[in-house]
């Protein structure tokens, strides 16, 4: 899909930047992902700083119900990233569809991003904490080097590749990605998360055979 549609011109932007609002992360660290908020925060400055030096333009994918997060990332960016509006039917999926690349940190939209034909670089350098799992087959479309430099180089570089010079270099790691896709979703971190609560109440019967059971 990437390979079909990355060289769109309906694609408005250079960088979709994947929000990972997590308040109660962002007020404090938490203690199961150290490094999280700075690796946000840290890619948030370093795509402000590219915006700056390079001119791309870039939007940002945040939950529209999100007033926190808003005041949070102004005093970063200020006007040079589009952000829909709350009351806009824009979502996440309508700007990776018209973005070459999403920038993300830890989130699954960073997988899902390329099953909808969008270019992902996964920044993924936090401390003590790596998302990265070591599947060698994946860490083509990771970047590990906390570096301005290294980001800027990696970031220039996919919005300069043509759709072969891409399919060549991210092919392999692109289509592994979207594979197990189904492996990582949302709903499936969400069925496991549930699952695991009610594990720990000793309401294992419930849950059956059956995903969500014990809420209908």
């Amino acid at each position: 899909l990437w390979k079909r549609s990355a060289g769109s011109p309906n694609r408005k932007y250079d960088v979709c930047i994947i929000s990972e609002w997590r308040a109660s992360t962002f007020r404090s660290v938490d203690p199961e992902n150290p490094g999280f908020r700075e690796a946000c925060h840290r890619i948030y400055t370093y795509m402000a700083r590219l915006i700056d030096e390079e001119g791309i333009k870039c939007c940002f994918a945040i939950n529209k119900d999100c007033p926190e997060l808003r005041a949070y990332i102004e005093p970063i960016f200020g006007n040079s990233v589009f952000i829909a509006v709350p009351e806009s039917s824009i979502n996440t999926y309508d700007l990776l569809n018209s973005s070459k690349l999403a920038v993300s940190v830890a989130s699954t939209t960073g997988r899902e991003a390329i099953a909808v034909g969008c270019r992902s670089l996964i920044y993924d350098t936090t401390d003590g904490h790596r998302y990265y799992d070591g599947e060698k087959k994946l860490e083509s479309i990771h970047l590990l080097d906390p570096s301005y430099d290294k980001f800027k180089t990696r970031v220039l570089k996919i919005l300069a590749q043509s759709d072969e010079e891409y399919d060549e270099e991210q092919g392999t790691a692109c289509r592994y990605a979207i594979s197990t896709l189904d492996k990582t979703s949302s709903a499936d971190l969400l069925y496991d998360f549930v699952k695991t609560e009610l594990e720990k109440k000793q309401y294992n019967s419930v849950i059956g055979n059956t995903q969500f059971a014990a809420f209908s």
